[in-house]
C-alpha cells in the first residue's frame, strides 16, 4: 500500500464513509467480495466497522434487514 500508491490510500482513508468508496488500485475488486472488503476496512478503519457490519448484514444475508432494523 505504502509502496504502490500511498496518496490514493491516504485519500481513501480520509473519506468520511470509506466503506462506501472503492479501494484504490487492484484493491477495488474487493467490492465484489463484501466480506473481504469488510476485513480490510476492519484493519484500516476500525472506527467504521459498526456501520460496515450493519450494511453487510442488511445486504448480504437473506432477510438481513430483519436483523438490523428495529420495527
Amino acid at each position: 500500500m505504502e509502496k504502490d500508491a500511498p496518496n490514493r490510500f491516504k485519500d481513501w482513508y480520509n473519506e468520511l464513509a470509506p466503506e462506501e468508496s472503492k479501494l484504490p488500485l487492484d484493491w477495488k475488486r474487493l467490492d465484489a467480495m463484501p466480506f473481504k472488503k469488510l476485513l480490510v476496512l476492519r484493519c484500516l478503519r476500525p472506527d467504521r466497522i459498526t456501520i460496515s457490519l450493519h450494511n453487510f448484514i442488511k445486504h448480504a444475508l437473506p432477510g438481513g434487514e430483519g436483523f438490523v432494523d428495529m420495527d
